[in-house]
């Protein structure tokens, strides 16, 4: 009798450790969605925390999270398009004498083609003067990605970007031989 109920709790207790309580699972899950959510993948952690709290209503971390998400969901898919730029390499890119216009169109067609269309960035000039139709620029980069491209046409191009949640949006700034709005030719206020 002592030798089984000996097996009976050991076998028990094994069984508890290849199966994990709902709490176990629900912490499981509320970690994934913060990997995900690191990562910049709203919708697979909408799900992860989602799936911590059918399993145990209670964690308030979850509900947390969750709630958060809701609230910075543009932010975090802001944070995801400049992440795709980082990590997309593009093999080759040759720019000489192209407007930031141009130069960025070509920086569209060349990621949409390296990543088999997965990745169409939005860009959204914001130049009512039309500065950066006069601005050119030139350049040969070689198997880098296509943030460190972007950087280059914009600091050639005296511009700067800003991801939002559905673009990435692109205006000027002053530079040499540019002024911004309000500003007077020689750069003072």
């Amino acid at each position: 009798m002592r030798t089984f109920l000996i097996l009976f709790i050991g076998g028990t207790l094994a069984a508890s450790a290849q199966n994990p309580t709902a709490a176990q699972q629900a912490q499981q899950f509320y970690q994934q969605g913060i990997a995900q959510e690191q990562a910049g993948d709203v919708a697979g952690a909408r799900t992860a925390y989602t799936q911590a709290l059918r399993l145990n209503p209670q964690l308030a971390d979850a509900r947390f999270r969750l709630g958060q998400l809701k609230m910075d969901r543009g932010q975090l898919a802001a944070k995801a398009r400049e992440k795709k730029f980082g990590s997309l390499i593009i093999p080759q890119m040759n720019i000489e004498g192209a407007t930031v216009y141009e130069s960025l169109e070509a920086l569209r067609v060349s990621m949409e083609k390296v990543s088999n269309g997965e990745v169409a960035p939005n860009f959204v000039l914001k130049d009512p003067d039309r500065k950066l139709e006069k601005t050119s620029v030139t350049f040969q980069l070689k198997s880098v990605p296509a943030k460190a491209i972007l950087d280059y046409i914009l600091s050639q191009g005296h511009a700067r970007a800003t991801f939002d949640e559905h673009a990435v949006v692109i205006e000027p700034v002053s530079g040499p031989g540019l002024t911004s709005p309000g500003d007077s030719v020689n750069g003072s206020r």
